[in-house]
């Protein structure tokens, strides 16, 4: 095999190994992905990274059959009867590495030599012989690639239940041994990290009190209050709709939802399809039924108070201010770690975004989008220790900066402090206070605080632990 074709062959085999590897992936562990520990997406980012750690392991495949090409190549190369000479030469080597009921070198030979060299009929055996040895060392060498990436893809599939395994047993207590979305992500972690998060996750599933303050900041809203400026030139206007669906008149092209032709809907449900789908969305080229009677109806704006509307609100995301000064060592630190632990996974699972920062005399942050991503985050912070003294005031600042970005800017405000904080600074309350007035919960989380602190009485709830 000359180098051209053996670099392709081995991309070949690497691409084959990776699709064999992500498959595998999918029937071994769907139920992952079925009971929501792991989605698709980072079952696949686990094959690719095994992949990068094996895929090198298949060049030297070409190693155990080198001898055997280079024997084919020179004899490619010699003339007919230096070919008869260098196979009888060669005939104890075939004998040894290839089952003679698949080729017989004794039976190539004497058909061979049952003609003159250099004749047109000695040709057509010659080249019967070269084509068969080819294909034999090409089948040869695939089944032996083949079993070799079936045995990677074996230890991965291994490698991975060993690992679970070990996460199950720290887990075997609160959890029955079943493995959850938590142990999934804890599943590269040290043993020791493992027992400190394992510690935080217990407190949250036996305290009632932090189950209680999960809950209750984790509830969906339904409708908030927020201002809109009205915009230049607005105003009251009209919309055209569709008096009734039975006096079809024709089909016409436009983006009309409830008008769609079924052809359409077949785009749309095939995932193959849904770019097109949506490019003749955009265009206005989708193909919807004309109906003939046509009602125009006022925008009902009487819902409206000045210039608010109520709008839906989506599950919004948290900014966490967590004290982690001296004062807070021990339980509040235990409390409170268990407390982000236990909201990070809510958050998780309905795949809303929150934005940890820490405040003693400094202040460090982390924003967690997606938690399997940003895992080490996480463990980074729930594995600090608490020290030093506390000024609120600079976290309070990076909270109100982080709620101006567009995925933030419906977020409510979480602190934990045990609030023996210097009393508020008035700038600090107008960056609060205009938060508030659009729309911004705040929720203090307070360990044996004094009995009157700004903070505690800027609070729309507070959760006394």
């Amino acid at each position: 095999m000359d180098k051209a074709d053996e670099r392709l062959a081995y991309e070949y085999l690497l691409e084959l190994y990776r699709d064999m590897l992500i498959r595998r992936v999918k029937e071994d562990e769907n139920s992952l992905i079925s009971n929501g520990i792991a989605t698709e997406m980072e079952l696949k980012s686990q094959a690719d990274s095994y992949f990068g750690r094996t895929c090198q392991s298949l060049q030297s495949l070409y190693s155990k059959y080198n001898g055997q090409w280079n024997a084919l190549n020179q004899c490619e190369l010699k003339n007919d009867q230096e070919m008869l000479i260098f196979l009888s030469q060669m005939r104890y080597n075939f004998v040894r590495f290839y089952d003679v009921e698949e080729f017989n070198i004794d039976f190539h030979l004497q058909n061979l030599k049952r003609y003159r060299v250099r004749t047109a009929e000695f040709a057509t055996q010659r080249n019967i012989f070269i084509q068969k040895w080819r294909r034999l060392l090409y089948d040869m060498e695939f089944n032996f690639q083949m079993q070799h990436i079936n045995r990677l893809c074996n230890e991965f599939c291994a490698e991975q239940a060993r690992i679970y395994k070990k996460v199950r047993l720290k887990f075997a207590i609160g959890s029955g041994g079943k493995l959850s979305r938590l142990m999934y992500l804890l599943r590269d972690e040290k043993e020791e990290v493992i027992d400190e998060i394992f510690e935080y996750k217990r407190y949250a599933e036996k305290s009632s009190k932090v189950k209680e303050i999960v809950e209750k900041i984790g509830r969906e809203q339904s409708v908030r209050k927020r201002n809109h400026a009205a915009k230049p030139g607005s105003k009251n206007g009209w919309t055209t709709r569709h008096a009734t669906h039975s006096d079809i008149v024709g089909i016409v092209e436009g983006n009309n939802i409830t008008s769609l032709l079924p052809i359409e809907y077949a785009f749309l449900s095939d995932k193959e399809l849904q770019p097109i789908f949506m490019r003749k969305m955009r265009e206005k080229k989708l193909q919807v039924f004309e109906y003939a009677s046509k009602e125009r109806a006022r925008l009902d704006r009487t819902n409206q108070k000045g210039n608010e509307a109520e709008e839906p609100e989506r599950k919004g995301p948290f900014i966490i201010c967590v004290d982690t000064s001296a004062s807070m060592m021990g339980y509040a630190e235990v409390m409170s770690k268990s407390i982000i632990l236990a909201i990070a996974e809510m958050n998780d699972a309905r795949q809303r975004p929150f934005h940890i920062i820490n405040f003693s005399e400094n202040i460090s942050t982390i924003t967690i989008r997606n938690l399997e991503l940003d895992f080490k985050k996480l463990v980074h912070f729930l594995c600090i220790s608490f020290h030093k003294g506390s000024d609120i005031a600079p976290a309070v600042e990076d909270a109100v900066k982080k709620m101006e970005e567009a995925d933030f800017n419906t977020a409510d405000l979480l602190i934990l402090s045990d609030f023996r904080l210097d009393p508020m600074r008035d700038d600090t309350w107008a960056r609060l206070k205009r938060q508030k007035q659009k729309g911004m919960r705040i929720f203090d989380i307070a360990f044996d605080p004094p009995e009157s602190n700004d903070y505690l009485k800027c609070a729309d709830e507070i959760f006394n632990l």
